[in-house]
């Protein structure tokens, strides 16, 4: 990992004005790297900024458990040194892996073994804020809430991004309703999912980005609890869907303040209820009860949300003909994943260490975005081989199908997940993989590659434990 700095820079900056769009995890990470390089960072968010970890109604998916892998928790303290201790501070629980986590394999239950390593869990509104916080310290960043952006402004060769046309929401004061512009020597679109990019770009001239998208048509639906039925002698279960056969899948884990969060999801349409009786029922049909029994007698503290915007798209900006000088796209609006495997935030400060990178390597800003593009597409291959491998596994699901090559990678990857009850080694392995530690590469030397073909070979499937043993 090439360590992000994490200090202010004593060199001359690169440029005057930088503006991030969107206070999201990428856009604050975003705005955290730009603050090193550019004399001023200006960070629009459409919403209002609360002062404490409160929900915002431009994010629904923070209704929903966030996980922070152990590759993002690792960049995010190169960013900030006392991110740790701010995270201690507001309560968020560690969990190591695997011994304070109970999984269900394929086959069986994987090994409660230490593996010598932890990740967080918290509320998407406590975290955000945990980073605001850390960014207050910089007295180059600036927020600007309540802003709605309504189109890019270019020079008149329309070759250079200059700026932003904004129009003032609700919330702005004497603002209000009133339309303004925003002069940037360089801009960053963090604003997710919902990014206009596209649109603004072919308004542009440049025209629309290809996109690619596998979509497994997953649903989720989530609540919180003050309390379980019982005391439990761990802080997460994870009971995945058995592909391809099965659907349904949940996630009980230990949040910030000693609470529990429960998030229910189905692949192929098959959505969790977002009433009472429907959600427990839900609950109670996954392949094992563990996590029914945990919660029918729990005090919920929420409602129940539900979300269903979980496709995977990729905006291929890197092979645009043409691309904008002085402008980038981070985050889920260059490339956004399933949620259901809890790695967008972590993709995020990848997103943000490629920025780091490709400013420090720049005398001047030319070229910088198309470089970025290119780089934080190569930082995106992992995750979305992940994330669309894992997706592929039902017939249902939408998308291009990959080569033959990769088919039969899916196939050893399942039949490693069936060994993995029995052999730790091939748990470790692919724990440390999914949390973007190690590259798939490492599912495949010798030491797991000789177990697995012989299971293979053997055909040795195993009937999965759905019992509390």
């Amino acid at each position: 990992m090439q360590n992000p700095l994490v200090n202010h820079r004593s060199q001359t900056h690169i440029a005057d004005h930088a503006v991030v769009i969107g206070a999201s995890v990428a856009g604050l990470l975003a705005a955290r790297v730009l603050a090193d390089y550019f004399q001023r960072v200006t960070v629009l968010e459409r919403d209002t900024l609360p002062d404490q970890p409160e929900l915002r109604s431009g994010v629904p998916q923070a209704h929903h458990l966030h996980v922070l892998l152990r590759r993002g928790q690792q960049s995010l303290n190169q960013f900030f040194p006392h991110f740790e201790e701010a995270l201690d501070a507001a309560g968020v629980p560690t969990m190591n892996w695997l011994d304070e986590a109970r999984v269900l394999g394929v086959s069986g239950w994987l090994s409660q073994t230490n593996l010598g390593f932890s990740t967080r869990s918290c509320g998407r509104a406590l975290l955000e804020w945990v980073i605001r916080q850390q960014l207050a310290t910089y007295p180059n960043i600036t927020f600007q809430d309540n802003s709605q952006i309504d189109g890019l402004l270019a020079d008149e060769s329309k070759s250079r991004i200059t700026g932003l046309q904004i129009r003032y929401r609700r919330g702005a004061g004497e603002s209000a309703g009133q339309k303004d512009t925003l002069n940037a020597d360089f801009v960053v679109d963090a604003s997710g999912r919902g990014s206009h990019t596209p649109e603004w770009l072919e308004a542009l001239g440049f025209g629309k980005p290809e996109e690619t998208t596998v979509n497994s048509f997953l649903g989720y639906a989530s609540r919180i609890y003050k309390t379980l039925s019982q005391p439990v002698d761990w802080k997460a279960m994870n009971i995945p869907a058995r592909a391809p056969e099965g659907t349904r899948g949940g996630v009980l884990s230990v949040i910030e303040n000693n609470r529990w969060m429960l998030t229910l999801f189905g692949y192929v349409r098959d959505y969790p209820p977002t009433e009472e009786a429907g959600f427990v029922e839900f609950a109670q049909s996954l392949p094992t009860p563990l996590i029914y029994e945990a919660i029918k007698d729990g005090e919920p503290e929420t409602e129940i949300f539900g979300y269903q915007r979980t496709a995977n798209c990729a905006h291929h900006y890197e092979r645009m003909a043409r691309f904008p000088e002085h402008f980038a796209v981070m985050g889920d609006a260059a490339c956004c994943f399933n949620p259901v495997y809890g790695q967008g935030m972590t993709i995020s400060a990848l997103g943000a260490e490629t920025l780091d990178t490709c400013l420090r390597s720049a005398s001047d800003l030319e070229g910088l975005g198309k470089r970025f593009q290119q780089q934080l597409a190569k930082s995106n291959t992992l995750p979305w081989l992940l994330a669309t491998g894992a997706d592929l596994r039902y017939s249902a699901t939408e998308g291009k199908r990959p080569p033959r090559t990769s088919q039969l990678a899916q196939t050893y990857l399942s039949h490693l997940q069936d060994i993995m009850p029995e052999n730790i080694e091939a748990a470790e392995a692919f724990v440390r993989v999914m949390n973007l530690m190690e590259r798939p590469t490492t599912l495949f030397r010798p030491s797991l590659f000789v177990p697995v073909v012989k299971h293979m070979l053997l055909g040795n499937n195993k009937a999965t434990t759905t019992s509390d043993s």
